[in-house]
């Protein structure tokens, strides 16, 4: 089963793709901590959207399959997204190594339109 919603590449997407994400986490079985847990990093793909891809729009994806969850986000921006390694006086650049920590798996691939980033959850649905 896969979902997709078309979001405005505004600061308010990230509150929104976070609830949405939720939402169907606990739809489709999920617990409070996956929900949790799949919202936040969700939130933090659509952030990274909003702010380095540029464009009006964004597409949220979010499909389950066996047990687990997949979130793509779908953006205009062609440049590859950078896990990097900040020091914790920074006050940004942390989104892909939270993405990293709690994601069973993530990745990125061109598109026609620009890129897809996705992060994916393992047994957190049923």
């Amino acid at each position: 089963m896969r979902v997709a919603w078309r979001v405005p590449a505004i600061a308010e997407a990230t509150r929104l793709a976070r609830w949405l994400v939720r939402r169907k986490v606990a739809e489709w079985g999920g617990d409070a901590e996956a929900g949790y847990t799949a919202g936040l990093l969700a939130g933090e793909l659509v952030t990274n959207a909003v702010v380095h891809a540029g464009g009006d729009a964004l597409t949220l994806v979010v499909a389950r399959a066996d047990g687990g969850l997949r979130v793509e986000v779908h953006d205009r921006g062609r440049d590859e997204p950078v896990l990097r390694r900040t020091d914790g006086a920074a006050e940004q650049g942390r989104g892909l190594l939270v993405v990293d920590a709690l994601s069973t798996a993530w990745g990125h691939a061109p598109t026609s339109t620009g890129k897809v980033v996705w992060f994916e959850l393992a047994g957190c649905v049923r």
